[in-house]
């Protein structure tokens, strides 16, 4: 089936359920930025700094699941139920440590040792993803959408009770995921738990939490630090500048169906790679550079009182769109390794391949972040952390062309840039024109802006207008066929 999969198809079905999902978290946290005080805003995201160092090890075995699984094994239940076994003790400790975390933002305990619910949650919820995104990767668009839809109305009810309401619907909002997930890939279970493969993959453990430990450090140090080192209102305006700048994330997932496509594959041609690139500049661009003329607006949807982050956003939006380019050339190289497909892997083997080297390197981009923002913060605040992951995401990006060298060029880097950046341009001359104010007209011009653009680019790019007409027919194809 890998071999088969349509990556455009599936990325555009997982990106359009990220985009709805992200207005739709984009009015939840406005909905509890706004109810909220800025104190408990900055505690809320201090809460999800800590939660990402306690999910290390979340991805020890739905890392080989997710290889393993198109390659042909059955191993999803026995998956999800070692995730859940591994997240136990971590959710003790995270609650006997509860007292310290609350010290360093003066609030009461109570908060974090709800919070530790997240952790059997995110555990049993990554091993679902990485089942479903195996066998069906566009079954995933749902997940941002249930998990969004149903945590807002549930805030509307909660907000009343606080920080902790906001907690108790989020908790139940990610319930409902793994229901869901639970049913789509039920039909994937075996009968008996796979022992073998559980003792084979968690001899090297190391590399998957290798991984982890890179990535969720990337993600989290530059709140904690500024926890640490400032106030929960200087985390608040970071908190929301990043809320606004993880739009562009969901780009991300537009061409990672290609993951597990090569690792069936096993190759990919030049001209496949030039086309992965146009696909994803289609659509990030118009985001990146209407984002950012449109940033004090996006800011103030949230409140005015968070204003003071506007320049951290201005540095963070660049940030996030060199880290989607990052993400999908790592996956193109981590998807053609081929040092892991036999069912006995030498350690030595896996030192020498692209799987460690990635992230290996990725240490280099930690340590940018980290020095940074530990030597900018008491001179810049926010700003200074900011331009720390500036400097980390650039840093990741050269790594990661150095490893693909012999795999993509400048050809294929910039294929597919030049009409897209310039209707791009246009569409922000016209929106700085307008220049809407209220949330309501920002909403608005937003959907005007996204419908000038590709109109526009359909009428001067032949490759986008046949992609278009593409995905229309197979998404009617999908709905002729369900109803039938």
């Amino acid at each position: 089936m890998s071999k088969n999969m349509r990556v455009r198809f599936s990325g555009l079905i997982i990106f359009l359920g990220n985009i709805l999902s992200f207005l739709l978290g984009f009015v939840f946290a406005a909905l509890i930025a706004r109810g909220l005080t800025r104190e408990d805003m900055g505690i809320w995201f201090f809460l999800g700094s800590l939660l990402t160092y306690f999910k290390i090890f979340e991805k020890l075995l739905p890392y080989w699941s997710l290889r393993d699984i198109p390659r042909g094994w059955n191993i999803a239940k026995t998956s999800i139920l070692f995730n859940l076994l591994i997240s136990i003790p971590l959710m003790i400790i995270f609650i006997a440590l509860s007292d310290i975390f609350a010290h360093f933002v003066g609030t009461a305990p109570l908060i974090f040792i709800i919070g530790s619910l997240f952790i059997p949650i995110y555990y049993v919820s990554e091993s679902l993803v990485s089942i479903i995104f195996s066998k069906e990767p566009h079954k995933l668009g749902l997940r941002n959408i249930l998990i969004d839809g149903t945590k807002i109305p549930l805030a509307l009810i909660m907000l009343q009770y606080g920080l902790l309401g906001v907690l108790v619907a989020v908790i139940i909002a990610n319930l409902t995921f793994i229901l869901y997930g639970l049913l789509v890939s039920s039909g994937f279970f075996e009968r008996k738990i796979n022992l073998n493969w559980v003792n084979m993959r968690l001899k090297h453990a190391w590399l998957p939490a290798h991984e982890s430990i890179i990535g969720y450090l990337s993600a989290a140090t530059d709140i904690f630090i500024l926890g640490i080192l400032t106030s929960p209102i200087q985390i608040s305006f970071y908190g929301i500048a990043m809320t606004v700048a993880k739009a562009l994330k969901s780009t991300a997932d537009l061409t990672s169906a290609i993951y597990p496509k090569l690792l069936g594959a096993g190759s990919i041609a030049g001209k496949e790679v030039k086309e992965l690139f146009r696909f994803h500049y289609i659509f990030s661009l118009p985001m990146l550079v209407g984002g950012i003329i449109l940033a004090p607006n996006l800011i103030a949807i949230f409140g005015s009182k968070y204003l003071d982050g506007l320049t951290i956003l201005y540095i963070l939006m660049p940030s996030v769109f060199i880290g989607t380019l990052s993400l999908m050339i790592r996956n193109i190289v981590l998807g053609l390794e081929k040092a892991d497909a036999k069912a006995v892997v030498k350690f030595s083997g896996l030192v020498r391949s692209k799987l460690f080297l990635a992230q290996a390197a990725s240490y280099i981009m930690i340590a940018v972040l980290i020095l940074g923002s530990i030597i900018m913060i008491p001179y810049l605040g926010g700003v200074g952390v900011a331009l720390s992951r500036l400097a980390a995401s650039i840093t990741s990006l050269a790594i990661y062309l150095y490893l693909a060298r012999g795999i993509l060029g400048v050809g294929s880097l910039l294929s597919g840039l030049f009409k897209p950046l310039i209707t791009s341009i246009l569409m922000a001359a016209i929106i700085y024109i307008i220049n809407p104010s209220g949330t309501l007209m920002t909403l608005a011009i937003i959907a005007f802006g996204a419908a000038f653009y590709f109109l526009m680019l359909v009428i001067i790019d032949k490759h986008v207008k046949a992609l278009m007409s593409a995905f229309i027919k197979e998404v009617v194809s999908k709905l002729v066929h369900y109803f039938e």
